[in-house]
């Protein structure tokens, strides 16, 4: 169990003392609001102690501090850019960015990272999954942080960085509650004060890493957002890695056979929820009732109108569990097939898990996860390019999924006062929603119905692929736009529990196009010609 907030006040008291000046009067407030007690480049240049922090570090130097405002921004805000040294001198600095408002409401709210992360996140802008016009939590009057997880984006291979231990450890979980902890300790020196609610929001990557500070670190977030999580992180790179092998052993398909795929499946599901707009909602129904292998080749047919025995091979890779060799963290014993529907999509088949040209027999597989994550990760041979046997590397397989799976259904010590909303896209194949589904269903199943109710929401918005988009039967925008911020902190500080939500989709002017139930799962948007779209239980 990580330490609680009880052990880290004593740590943090420290710590202000190495900000602080003895002299600086307390923070001035401006109605319910709070201004910084000094200015803002005074921060620049700043170097703390690396026992300041709860996990082992080494110093944390302010690299720069500056006014900066956005057109947007309510009050413009010191953008405090830094480092965290790492403990192992062949490592990588842990780089991060909080943002400091002129005019602060009490709020910390932190960002997830995407990827492999290398990438320092910089916090300004709202997450992709906000409407247009709805305030950013820095707009909103909060303190906003993001981090690179503690390496850069290396090339050609970005998972490169897990041959250091201590970097990948920091991507995993480590990295994300040393930069809370500096955050919390910038807090303290500007405004003489600490966050009243601390938020973290997260997407796909950024969302596994959400879930997984609510279970290493329950005490420290008060509401957490994880939009797409990458759940199993484990199992997915293994099953992406045997679908990679589908596809350069004759499985890769042409963009005509994904898009028989995507039409044969709609033509089977959509409409099911009561109206045919190029949209599976449905999908459980769908498994049950569509079959590609009925598409298989025979003689004489088209080369574009059926599948190969091979295609066949990697269209069950997609759809069909991968079923582990032993169980692993939590007992996990397998990685979910995904759902059909969205095929063809934007950020479908071809934008998750396929190359855009036919693979060769020698292919590495660059840019796909799953070939560079067995290299790096998994087997630490970067030639590696066989098949991957998890009993012979059970043991760093074993130890890679109790550091990166955020599968512990046991979330009581985060539910004593923790808010969670889970959202996932239902025709994701980068990330399987059904991942997400079990997870759901095991906190459930050892909390209670009632006692996961309290404190967690999941929903499912049909349609969209890994990237947020897609598009019905007129070409429109799929409704993808919801203000979670709100939803989370309305719930966190108001008790007003999220339930049904609207979902909307803009055109590139801002203005709205089409909207949509977001339903609480296992609640389905499904359409009437009486009623129009209302969240119901399927049938």
């Amino acid at each position: 169990m990580a330490p609680s907030k009880a052990i880290f006040w004593p740590l943090l008291a420290g710590f202000i003392g190495l900000w602080a000046e003895p002299a600086m009067a307390k923070s001035d407030t401006v109605g319910a609001e709070m201004v910084g007690t000094q200015p803002c480049a005074s921060l620049s240049g700043w170097s703390m102690a690396a026992q300041s922090l709860r996990l082992p570090t080494g110093r944390i130097m302010i690299e720069s501090a500056s006014e900066q405002a956005s057109e947007k921004a309510r009050s413009s805000f010191c953008a405090v850019i830094g480092h965290i040294e790492p403990v192992d001198p062949q490592g990588w600095p842990i780089r991060f960015q909080i943002n400091l408002p002129d005019r602060w409401a009490g709020n910390l709210v932190q960002y997830g990272g995407g990827g492999t992360n290398g990438v320092l996140v910089n916090a300004i802008n709202g997450p992709g999954i906000l409407p247009p016009a709805a305030k950013t939590p820095l707009e909103r009057g909060s303190v906003t942080v993001g981090t690179d997880a503690g390496h850069p984006m290396l090339s050609p291979d970005p998972q490169a960085f897990a041959a250091n231990r201590e970097a990948l450890v920091n991507q995993a979980y480590a990295a994300y509650i040393k930069v809370h902890d500096v955050a919390v300790a910038a807090i303290a020196k500007y405004y003489r004060a600490a966050p009243k609610h601390s938020y973290f929001l997260g997407n796909s990557e950024g969302g596994r890493e959400a879930l997984i500070l609510a279970q290493r670190y329950p005490k420290d977030f008060d509401g957490i957002v994880a939009v797409v999580p990458a759940m199993d992180w484990t199992g997915q790179h293994i099953a992406h890695y045997n679908q990679w092998l589908a596809q350069r052993d004759g499985g890769w398909l042409t963009p005509e056979k994904v898009r028989l795929l995507a039409d044969s499946a709609l033509a089977r599901c959509d409409g099911l929820d009561g109206i045919r707009d190029g949209v599976i909602v449905m999908q459980d129904a769908c498994a049950r009732l569509y079959d590609p292998a009925k598409l298989a080749c025979h003689k004489g047919d088209g080369a574009d109108a059926c599948f190969t025995s091979a295609e066949l091979g990697f269209i069950q890779s997609i759809y069909q569990p991968y079923r582990f060799a032993y169980p692993i963290a939590n007992g996990v014993h397998s990685y979910p097939g995904s759902p059909f529907g969205g095929e063809a999509q934007e950020g479908g088949l071809a934008g998750s898990l396929m190359t855009k040209t036919k693979p060769s027999a020698g292919d590495l597989g660059r840019p796909l996860p799953g070939p560079g994550s067995i290299r790096y990760f998994f087997t630490q041979d970067p030639n590696f390019t066989g098949v991957f046997d998890m009993r012979r590397y059970a043991a760093r397989t074993l130890e890679l999924s109790r550091v990166f799976d955020p599968t512990d259904p046991d979330l009581r010590t985060y539910a004593r006062k923790g808010k969670l909303i889970i959202i996932d896209y239902g025709a994701d194949y980068l990330k399987s929603p059904y991942a997400s589904r079990a997870y759901v269903a095991s906190v459930k199943r050892r909390m209670g119905r009632a006692g996961t109710d309290r404190f967690l929401r999941y929903y499912i918005i049909p349609g969209l692929g890994h990237s947020g988009r897609g598009k019905d039967t007129q070409g429109r925008p799929l409704p993808n736009r919801v203000d979670i911020m709100s939803l989370i902190a309305d719930w966190t500080e108001r008790g007003r529990a999220p339930g049904n939500e609207t979902l909307q989709s803009f055109d590139s002017d801002g203005q709205p196009v089409a909207s949509r139930p977001l339903c609480p799962f296992p609640k389905l948007a499904l359409y009437s010609t009486k009623a129009g779209f209302a969240c119901e239980y399927a049938h």
